[in-house]
């Protein structure tokens, strides 16, 4: 079907903060009934061929009979700019206002009438009139400016067919600086006074544009690329087509920019240029399939960056991060599969989750590790030239991975697709033969019958590495030198070793690498979690671990034994956790001029959990924070958690929040602030919250850090109404309330269920359901752990 053609026309006043605008759409084909989105906007008039025609407003949905089957629609409207993150908004950066968009998923039909779904993609020819001082930034080049008066009408090019979720517009005062890539620009924007003098981004997105032009063998389909720092956002950053928008922490590079937000930023620059390829080029065709955008972008951007940065090990931290929540989150009853059913636009939301991101790039992980590097990479050029500006649905990127490879595996992946949850597969030793059983892994404990086609990796003792793919339920193999299953943690399942397989493993544990140690001891807290693994064997794997120097390792068992003392309180297991964390800061030593970024990072991070841990260490290092403006940036979150526990003032926190022009040191202060001592101060900076004195992106930080404190626990729950109020507020639409309210119940509820009850049934709302039901589940699973350490 042809594409839909818009010309959009929008009068924007950016100190009343409303706009007029124009939308005439060139229909494919002549429609007897037409149903627009539009979601808070005054319509004033619709006329169709020339002709004024009767319509209806309701439900979200412009309603118009054209009995004439005219196909030329023009619509005139009204609508005032708010702050709610959302759709055409409003941010503050100092005195200066910018005007934003967040279209994903449904924010374009809150700023224009429009068929606002991701298969009816469309030309988009954009003009903006604004203040002649302002400048405009859209998707396309400005094709022409003229000036009239005070005011300028900026026209940019028409842009290629797109989905419009992918519709940029931006409006305000911005500096920019740019680079040159082949035949076209690379622009560097921010708002007036915050332009980043680094040039990083600059150079890691021209870096990611080479990669992926080479990679795919399809060169950037647009004429120039931006890259956008917006003051108040409620994602982390967003792919419009052409025009990139980024939390000012991942553009404004400077001297209290962190090791780890360096590497964030680059994996978060090249996770969105992917996405012009994957999303904005090739775009799913509904909702659902919503994974094929988010879940190939994360595992490439990983990817990516490993070629290019291999000293960051940008895998480790795929699996780290991405891998393990993944696995926590499908481990639950209230799971979705990767494919999800989303029938309500609205529901689109929820699905942004560790499901679509993570799940999704841990099976595009162990699909390429079964098929091999070079078959993956032809599959997916073959997708992208067959389904280039069109829109796509899973299966077509399968059947194309099948093609180039000549393996079956649409069968493996509508499993694993189709389907929520992942298996975990016992090993035992039976004579001379090792013997595997699957079975589906859920925290709760319980287990079900269900059987995946589960391709995996085994490790021999030789160093062999043989792929297979386990069908059945059980399986047998011979043992002679079978070393341990899921090497290089490639495959999407836990593995629990009994016996004499287990005493193998640990035998052979200092010739494994570090991705596979790591592998042993996540499934073996998940198994303890789960009580599929006792107390004493839990740690009979840790006690074997605990010598390794690895950094995925110490920080695995360091995250571990600090939540079962976040969830316990236990003082056994805050003593076990400090000595642990303390012995390996001391093996880690102070900072050294030159040392790897990846110790850096790791000490920061030990310190982290230790302030909170331990009152002695956090008094011993409360008295940096006077000089929190020139402490190493890997050693500031721990200096101001170490000034909150020792005790530290509201007062002095907020000097520092406001000495600072550092939007990454300020989110520290934030989570610092949750830890402070005294009710008085937290009510302070949650009033801080409610005024907007604290950007409204980061209020999450505050209330997280809350429920992770003992001692601002008590407080949370007493504020846990009010905080998700100004949260659903603030992030209308997006998942972010949902995820902080799971946290919140899981936590908050340990010596509180019939309060956290009371407090859910009052706020109960579908947009917050995911997380009731998470969240309660969670709280279940944490009462069993306390129990497991009161025994």
């Amino acid at each position: 079907m042809d594409p839909y053609v818009y010309e959009i026309y929008l009068k924007i006043d950016s100190q009343k903060l409303e706009y007029e605008g124009k939308t005439d759409i060139v229909l494919p084909e002549a429609e007897e009934f037409l149903n627009l989105d539009s979601v808070d906007i005054t319509i004033k008039s619709v006329s169709i061929n020339g002709h004024n025609v009767e319509f209806e407003v309701k439900n979200q949905l412009i309603t118009v009979h054209n009995k004439d089957h005219g196909k030329n629609v023009h619509i005139e409207y009204s609508a005032k700019i708010p702050e709610s993150l959302k759709g055409i908004y409003y941010a503050r950066s100092g005195k200066e206002t910018v005007i934003t968009t967040q279209f994903e998923s449904t924010g374009a039909r809150h700023a224009f009438p429009c068929f606002d779904n991701p298969s009816a993609k469309g030309i988009f020819q954009i003009t903006l009139n604004i203040e002649k001082d302002l400048d405009a930034i859209s998707n396309m080049k400005p094709k022409e400016v003229h000036i009239e008066g005070d005011r300028k009408d900026v026209v940019f090019y028409a842009t290629p067919r797109m989905s419009t979720y992918l519709i940029y517009m931006g409006v305000g005062k911005f500096e920019e600086k740019k680079r040159q890539y082949r035949d076209m620009e690379i622009i560097l924007a921010a708002p007036k006074g915050k332009l980043t003098k680094s040039d990083l981004p600059l150079e890691w997105a021209s870096q990611a544009l080479s990669y992926y032009d080479m990679y795919f063998n399809f060169e950037y389909f647009l004429p120039k690329l931006h890259l956008i720092s917006v003051p108040e956002f409620a994602a982390g950053a967003m792919e419009n087509w052409g025009a990139i928008t980024f939390r000012e922490i991942y553009l404004d590079i400077g001297e209290s920019t962190s090791k780890n937000t360096l590497k964030s930023t680059m994996e978060v620059i090249f996770h969105e240029i992917v996405h012009q390829w994957f999303g904005d080029l090739v775009t799913m065709k509904w909702w659902n399939d919503l994974w094929l955008n988010e879940s190939f972008a994360t595992f490439m951007s990983y990817k990516a960056v490993e070629d290019i940065k291999p000293e960051w090990h940008p895998i480790n931290d795929l699996v780290k991060m991405r891998t393990s929540q993944a696995l926590i989150s499908d481990s639950l009853d209230h799971s979705h599969p990767i494919d999800a059913d989303v029938k309500d636009p609205n529901e689109v939301a929820q699905i942004f989750d560790e499901i679509s991101y993570g799940k999704g790039a841990s099976i595009l992980r162990m699909i390429e590790a079964y098929v091999g590097q070079e078959n993956f990479r032809e599959g997916l050029r073959l997708y992208l030239s067959d389904h280039a500006l069109g829109n796509a649905e899973g299966k077509h990127l399968w059947e194309s991975i099948e093609k180039s490879s000549g393996m079956k595996i649409s069968y493996i992946m509508e499993a694993w697709i189709k389907r929520m949850g992942y298996p975990y597969v016992t090993v035992e030793v039976e004579g001379s033969k090792i013997r595997m059983e699957q079975q589906r892994f859920l925290m709760s404990g319980r287990s079900t019958d269900e059987i995946w086609p589960i391709p995996m990796t085994l490790l021999h003792q030789t160093g062999k590495i043989q792929s297979i793919v386990m069908e059945e339920r059980t399986m047998s193999l011979e043992a002679n030198d079978f070393s341990k299953l899921n090497s290089g943690s490639t495959g999407f399942f836990r593995t629990l070793y009994k016996g004499e397989a287990l005493d193998r493993v640990l035998s052979r544990w200092n010739t494994f690498k570090e991705l596979d140690k790591w592998g042993i001891i996540s499934d073996y807290y998940a198994f303890l979690r789960s009580g599929k693994a006792t107390k004493q064997e839990y740690f009979r794997v840790m006690d074997k671990a605990m010598e390794d120097m690895e950094h995925m390792v110490v920080e695995e068992i360091a995250s571990q034994l600090y939540h079962i003392w976040s969830v316990t309180l236990s003082q056994e297991v805050r003593k076990r956790g400090v000595d642990y964390i303390k012995s390996k800061m001391e093996k880690i030593g102070p900072k050294r001029e030159g040392e790897d970024d990846d110790v850096s990072i790791l000490r920061g991070v030990l310190a982290g959990m230790l302030v909170r841990m331990d009152q002695e260490y956090a008094e011993s290092r409360s008295v940096e924070f006077k000089d929190f403006r020139n402490i190493d940036p890997d050693m500031k979150n721990s200096s101001a958690l170490a000034f909150s526990v020792a005790g530290g003032s509201y007062h002095d926190l907020m000097k520092a929040y406001f000495e600072t022009e550092s939007d990454e040191d300020r989110g520290k202060l934030i989570n610092a602030a949750g830890w402070m001592k005294s009710d008085g101060d937290r009510e302070r900076f949650l009033d801080d919250i409610s005024k907007g004195v604290i950007k409204r992106q980061d209020m999450q930080r505050f209330f997280t850090a809350c429920t992770d404190s003992p001692y601002s626990r008590k407080f949370m729950l007493g504020n846990l109404e009010k905080s998700m109020d100004m949260l659903v507020k603030a992030f209308s639409g997006s998942r972010t309330p949902s995820r902080v309210l799971e946290h919140c119940i899981s936590i908050l509820g340990l010596d509180h269920v019939r309060e956290i009850n009371q407090i859910v049934e009052k706020i109960r709302k579908p947009e917050l359901q995911t997380g009731i039901d998470k969240g309660e589940e969670l709280l279940e699973i944490n009462n069993a752990i306390r129990k497991a350490f009161k025994e």
